[in-house]
């Protein structure tokens, strides 16, 4: 008891001890911002118990020259007895760990609702000193982790599942197990009233939300969205989807080390907090944000200091005895440094983000010249789904959620709609002659559009997106970087053109047979509907067109010169130039061509180009000549 005394913790949260409430008063328990969170389960069926009251712990009995609010745990026993088994957190939490087999099946279904994209990520540093050296030079820190407690105050964690088949199932294991025995060593160290790893009760529907968000019972504070602040958010992902090995892989691989780096930030950000980690089946990492803590207390946008990578397998101790940082030492090291008082030479948990309204991303520093360059496409959805890409624009409506739905007047002679989610606003062409029964027909076609029915029979299932983007590539040419942006954005045009089930019935055998579906005939139709608006391009040469050279950049079914010789009926290949896109920063080729070639290349891209176009620019080299 004297040695819990000594080396205890404290919480830090100063309050007046709690009076006792009178028989007479009727004692109900206010709604706390925490009713979203579920407690941990116990091994043994019970539930984690945290305080009722919303009270702040009171100090201890016995004041402490480390601890001026501790409180001793009355379910912890501590005996130097030889007849009761005793061991020590830090016992406990270098045991060995479950190590889970690989996930196979990823069916990330909700990549198209993201808010963050990969390129949020602005610079990276490694967290040197999330280490077992530093948690030693924290004044009795390592001390209070060898006090000798009873076994039974600290629980074992029951089996679990070895083998999960979701990320989900990974985040159950995850919470059985580490979160029970994170919980158990923070009840040790911090008394009753301890900072606690919680799961989230998600719903179906609902925003996406972390997997692990912990703080106090008595945390009042919310984040913009009404969900309960977390003072540490804690992400789980599969191997596949992410490891540490990406950093130093392709680009491809590097994009996805960065995608969901840039989901931890994003949740991060919207809890205010300094402090998280990413979990998978092989691997933790933890994760500081926003650099060195300023005067204001903002953080920088996009930047992540990583600690190295503690394998889930880790366990023991180490050279010299010198303790491991295994998955369980370090979930409570990073819980610790959330406490209300920081350790020595640590930061403050809080990071004041504000709202969107605040700009807050603004404050930001240059990428880091290693990241991969933003695409054109990336670029493109950043700005449908949130309506900017890099932090330095400006604050965008779709950040600061969604407006309240004007009513429909069909007596107007203009209509306003909320534009949706996922693309621009829908431009309607309602004429002062248009009848209220032609208005009606045009609203009832753009909600037949936005709603999609399940299939008739009720068994069949919507085709793997792959297979769709085989298709598509395959009947219209689309480059593969585009084909997916495509498909969405014509799955979301309201105003796309709807076939009736009975049409299709009577040329589905004939479409089927080219190659078609349903929804590739009617973007076919759409197709038809552009290219009769086109206007008509003539080929036939004249003195103009010969004076003024263009450049077209190599790129989809014009590819190489000689693709663009074809297109345009040139004798010879056209002469190659290269540089940089002042857009997107990207390498680019481009041919060479005159008046003559360019109407050709438009006239055949109208007929054949299955709704590509080609990038054709003026030579400025030209007009300067002339």
């Amino acid at each position: 008891m004297s040695m819990l005394s000594r080396y205890g913790y404290p919480t830090y949260r100063q309050s007046p001890t709690p009076q006792p409430v009178g028989r007479s008063i009727s004692h109900s328990r206010t709604p706390s911002a925490l009713n979203h969170l579920a407690p941990i389960p116990m091994p043994d069926g019970h539930v984690q118990s945290y305080p009722v009251n919303r009270c702040t712990a009171s100090p201890p009995a016995v004041p402490s020259r480390l601890s001026v609010e501790v409180e001793t745990p009355s379910d912890a026993h501590y005996s130097n007895s030889s007849d009761l088994a005793t061991t020590t957190v830090l016992d406990y939490l270098t045991a060995p760990n479950p190590t889970p087999s690989l996930i196979q099946r990823i069916n990330d279904t909700s990549k198209l609702q993201n808010s963050h994209f990969w390129f949020d990520i602005r610079n990276l540093r490694s967290w040197t000193d999330f280490n077992i050296n530093t948690i030693s030079t924290i004044p009795g820190l390592l001390d209070l982790l060898q006090v000798d407690v009873s076994a039974s105050s600290l629980p074992v964690p029951s089996k679990v599942n070895t083998s999960p088949e979701t990320p989900a199932q990974l985040a159950e294991i995850c919470a059985s197990h580490h979160a029970v025995k994170v919980n158990a060593a923070l009840k040790l160290a911090q008394g009753d009233k301890h900072i606690a790893m919680r799961t989230l009760r998600s719903q179906p529907g609902a925003r996406q939300q972390p997997e692990f968000v912990a703080n106090y019972q008595s945390d009042g504070e919310k984040t913009i969205y009404g969900d309960g602040r977390g003072r540490v958010v804690g992400i789980v992902k599969s191997y596949d989807q992410w490891n540490s090995g990406y950093r130093h892989g392709s680009p491809i691989d590097k994009v996805k080390y960065l995608e969901h780096l840039a989901h931890l930030h994003r949740f991060m950000r919207e809890h205010g907090t300094r402090y998280g980690f990413l979990m998978t089946e092989i691997e933790l990492v933890c994760v500081r944000m926003g650099g060195p803590p300023t005067e204001d207390n903002v953080p920088l946008f996009g930047f992540l200091e990583v600690s190295t990578p503690i394998q889930i397998s880790a366990h023991g101790t180490g050279e010299g005895e010198q303790p491991k940082m295994t998955a369980g030492l370090a979930l409570w090291y990073l819980h610790m440094l959330a406490k209300e008082q920081p350790f020595p030479g640590q930061f403050h948990w809080r990071a004041d983000v504000g709202g969107p309204t605040a700009g807050t991303r603004k404050f930001h520093l240059e990428r880091d010249e290693w990241m991969p360059k933003v695409n054109l496409s990336d670029k493109r959805g950043s700005k449908r789904v949130r309506g900017w890409t890099w932090p330095n624009e400006p604050v965008h409506k779709r950040e600061c959620g969604r407006g309240r739905k004007g009513k429909l007047d069909l007596n107007a002679k203009s209509i306003r709609e909320q534009p949706p989610t996922l693309q621009e606003p829908i431009q309607l062409d309602v004429s002062p002659q248009m009848d209220d029964y032609s208005l009606q027909q045009e609203l009832e076609a753009l909600a037949g559009n936005a709603f999609n029915p399940p299939p008739r029979d009720g068994v069949s299932k919507p085709e793997p997106i792959r297979n769709t983007a085989a298709r598509w590539r395959k009947l219209f040419l689309i480059p593969e970087d585009d084909v997916i942006e495509t498909i969405m954005t014509h799955r979301s045009n309201l105003t796309r053109t709807r076939i009736s089930d009975d049409h299709w019935e009577a040329i589905r055998a004939e479409m089927e047979a080219q190659g078609y579906d349903r929804e590739a005939y009617e973007y076919e139709l759409d197709l038809q509907k552009r290219k009769a608006v086109l206007p008509t391009t003539s080929s036939s040469g004249n003195a103009s067109n010969d004076c003024v050279y263009y450049l077209v950049e190599l790129s989809g079914p014009l590819d190489t010169a000689e693709k663009v010789q074809r297109a345009a009926k040139m004798t010879e290949p056209p002469a190659v130039v290269r540089g940089e896109s002042v857009e997107d920063d990207r390498e680019v080729e481009l041919c060479c061509i005159n008046g003559v070639a360019r109407a050709e290349i438009l006239r055949r891209a109208s007929l054949e180009g299955g709704g590509w176009e080609p990038t054709i620019l003026v030579d400025s080299r030209a007009l300067e000549d002339g």
